[in-house]
């Protein structure tokens, strides 16, 4: 993430991954392992600069390429291999400008599209107005000249579903199946089998026992049964906690736990919930948090009085909006009883 604020907002609001914040340009050179989220200060950080080194006067910008050599080879070499969206940004910091020009001379008129999202001018004056828009439609030319497309929106309320959306379709087809870890199910390895089947699904491993186990393992097979590449279809992220049974029955561990996996929630879109204890509650509860899309599944009566269960059929509007999948599949659920097919069905509506 790059910034030209000076605030400390973003390391605030990813205070639960291990941050990488760059500040100066000694900074760029060093990194912090095994770091979660990099975010790079090109203006200075009001608590980490020395007051000389934030850039802030119209000399300061007009000297950036030269004082901050690392910082702006950094940004102009990110803009040539990535996409940016610009959020919140008038575009009209002349730094930030005049490296977008050099990446456009660099790539010889050839850069990475890029994406900025600003709000259509307002003014109680017609006369004013007009002039207003006419100067914006000629300035969103000039940055589409540089490789920027843009999108107008009526008001900044629109930019949380925007910025939601894209955070979705950002994860992928990806899934993650969560439940007991001391019981096996027959509906999990047919169900691991059916997702396998489907290409372009991505099965989240979190190294569970039981259930989660029951799922990756068919998954695994069915994979290598249909000669695909596992490498592409399979993504494993630790959990220490799953070395030893007696962890994932003791309440003391559940907030290391939760820690654990929101880097893995973060990572999916949909969330497999069978019955479970209470590591399977951490884990609903973090990808409620972390946004993710959960189907529960209910494979008898009994399921129905699982308290996991029960407190996600009690959420509905949370639980992957139940309200907007099939009667047939919620009837089913409420009568105590889904295949392995019913489960795959809903979640091919989700992901569609």
């Amino acid at each position: 993430m790059w910034t030209t604020n000076y605030d400390t907002l973003l390391e605030r609001a990813f205070s639960e991954f291990l941050v990488d914040a760059k500040v100066n340009d000694d900074a760029i050179s060093r990194n912090v392992v095994n770091s979660d989220i990099e975010i790079l200060k090109i203006h200075g950080c009001i608590s980490r600069s020395h007051h000389k080194d934030i850039i802030i006067t119209q000399e300061d910008y007009e000297d950036f390429l030269i004082k901050r050599p690392a910082m702006s080879q950094r940004l102009c070499n990110d803009l040539l291999k990535k996409s940016f969206l610009f959020i919140g940004y008038s575009y009209r910091d002349p730094n930030i400008r005049n490296i977008m020009i050099e990446a456009r001379r660099l790539a010889q008129k050839t850069t990475q599209e890029h994406y900025l999202i600003t709000a259509i001018p307002k003014d109680d004056n017609p006369e004013f107005l007009v002039q207003k828009k006419r100067r914006q439609e000629l300035w969103c030319k000039d940055l589409k000249r540089l490789g920027i497309s843009t999108l107008l929106i009526e008001n900044h309320d629109q930019l949380e579903k925007i910025l939601f959306a894209i955070s979705q379709k950002s994860r992928g087809k990806t899934i993650y199946v969560t439940g007991s870890h001391e019981k096996n199910s027959r509906v999990a390895q047919q169900l691991g089998k059916l997702l396998a089947k489907e290409n372009e699904i991505i099965l989240i491993s979190g190294q569970s026992t039981g259930i989660g186990s029951n799922v990756v393992s068919a998954f695994t097979e069915q994979c290598i049964n249909d000669k695909q590449d596992i490498h592409g279809r399979l993504q494993i992220f630790p959990n220490p906690y799953a070395a030893n049974p007696n962890f994932s029955n003791d309440p003391a561990l559940l907030p290391d736990l939760k820690r654990c996996r929101s880097k893995l929630m973060n990572s999916t879109q949909v969330v497999i919930a069978f019955s479970g204890g209470m590591g399977t509650e951490a884990e609903i509860e973090v990808a409620k948090n972390r946004n993710c899309k959960i189907v529960p599944v209910v494979l008898d009566n009994n399921d129905l009085q699982n308290k996991v269960i029960k407190k996600v059929l009690d959420d509905a509007a949370r639980s992957c909006n139940l309200n907007e999948l099939p009667n047939e599949y919620y009837n089913k659920l409420m009568a105590g009883g889904v295949s392995a097919e019913d489960v795959m069905a809903c979640i091919k509506i989700i992901l569609r």
